[in-house]
C-alpha cells in the first residue's frame, strides 16, 4: 500500500466533475440560495452549454 495515488481516466474525471456540479447546484437550491426558478434555469443552461463544449 505504498502508492496512495488514484489513477482515473479523463472520462471518469469529467463525469465526476459533472456530478459534483449537479450536487453543488442541488445543495444551493435546497438551502434556498437560488433566488428563483429563472436563476435555476440560467444555471442549468450554463451547465448544459459547458457539457456540450466538453464533447
Amino acid at each position: 500500500m505504498d502508492n496512495l495515488f488514484i489513477h482515473a481516466s479523463p472520462e471518469f474525471l469529467n463525469q465526476l466533475d459533472w456530478q459534483l456540479r449537479r450536487l453543488s447546484l442541488l445543495i444551493e437550491v435546497l438551502e434556498g440560495l437560488a433566488a428563483s426558478q429563472r436563476d435555476l434555469h440560467g444555471a442549468l443552461s450554463m451547465l448544459l452549454r459547458a457539457a456540450y463544449m466538453r464533447r
